[in-house]
């Protein structure tokens, strides 16, 4: 934890990343993990297939440079953005993904110093 000199503490991510790697591991359908910077930190296999991304050639990368549509990045990082205002909740939105209708969700883990930890995304066909 870095102190940022006004005696709050900056929440280590680590523990959440964990969290959110578990979620994932325990879904149905596909998904994936960004990390509090909303870079790819995991895709489950049928996430990768959906999106058409490696887990291993997209990690530490931001969606914009590794998303083949941009459109459905920007998507999901706006999906990103909204649930972090709204104290984490769940936001969705259908995109087209591959001639699919998706309903993309997104849910935001917050720490206790307010920050965005991370976000685990999920793709359901609809």
């Amino acid at each position: 934890t870095t102190d940022q000199g006004d005696g709050w503490k900056k929440e280590d991510e680590a523990p959440f990343y964990e969290k959110l790697f578990q979620m994932l591991s325990m879904l149905q359908g596909e998904g994936m993990v960004l990390d509090a910077n909303k870079s790819v930190l995991y895709i489950n296999p049928p996430g990768e297939d959906l999106l058409g991304l490696r887990e291993s050639m997209s990690q530490g990368s931001s969606l914009l440079d590794v998303m083949r549509d941009q459109g459905l990045a920007a998507q999901i990082l706006q999906l990103c953005e909204d649930s972090f205002l709204d104290a984490g909740k769940v936001k969705d939105a259908e995109y087209e993904i591959k001639g699919l209708k998706v309903k993309i969700a997104v849910m935001t883990m917050i720490g206790k110093d307010k920050e965005a930890k991370g976000y685990l995304s999920t793709f359901k066909k609809v």
